[in-house]
């Protein structure tokens, strides 16, 4: 059995959104979102918007649970800046990292890894 698939990542992502500090900004059911398991050994995951919500996982670089929560909740930041209007939603600019480093204090991980 293997806990990278798309099923377990949007399990995790239900569990996420309801914990902080994402359970104040109102991001969208997990049904709204595709969840996707690549196979991209350049990239850790990816948040797309266009057309519709998706966050990928590569299983070419998450290869434990650290690793794919560190990855999700990084790709839940984008999306969370997606999702309140910002313009650079998906840029690692300020904004961004005040965010991911809010998480990584709440959830103990390097904030240099998220």
């Amino acid at each position: 059995m293997t806990l990278l698939s798309a099923k377990y990542i949007a399990a995790l992502y239900s569990a996420f959104r309801l914990m902080p500090p994402f359970e104040r900004y109102n991001l969208p059911l997990a049904s709204r979102i595709e969840f996707k398991i690549v196979n991209d050994e350049s990239a850790y995951g990816y948040f797309h918007c266009d057309p519709n919500l998706k966050i990928e996982i590569s299983k070419g670089r998450c290869l434990h649970y650290l690793t794919v929560s560190e990855t999700l909740l990084h790709e839940m930041c984008h999306l969370t800046l997606y999702n309140k209007g910002y313009k650079h939603w998906d840029a690692h600019g300020a904004t961004f990292y005040r965010l991911a480093d809010q998480v990584s204090t709440i959830y103990g991980f390097d904030p240099k890894r998220l």
